[in-house]
């Protein structure tokens, strides 16, 4: 009775725990340097050309890439996130 109640709940925590995770950009700068980095260190600092001009191509592409599986979690978890903030507000529908 209490799991099928909490799902949004859940769902909800898991798709900010996942943002939180996916969005840190302070732990790989310290811990990671060189090739081995991840996708925000790299678009930050990688990919500028010797005269200091960015490759805007190749950065828009890895913002593109970096922001598509977030927006394909929340068109998921879309559902159970309305629902949680529907039954939490009193409302039928």
């Amino acid at each position: 009775i209490f799991l099928p109640m909490s799902k949004p709940a859940i769902v909800t925590v898991l798709i900010l725990s996942f943002l939180t995770v996916y969005g840190d950009f302070m732990g790989p700068v310290i811990f990671l340097s060189g090739i081995k980095t991840t996708l925000p260190v790299a678009m930050a600092t990688g990919y500028v050309v010797r005269n200091g001009i960015l490759l805007v191509t190749v950065l828009l592409s890895g913002i593109v890439m970096y922001s598509l599986p977030v927006i394909l979690i929340f068109i998921f978890g879309q559902k159970f996130y309305v629902q949680g903030l529907m039954s939490s507000s009193g409302s039928k529908g």
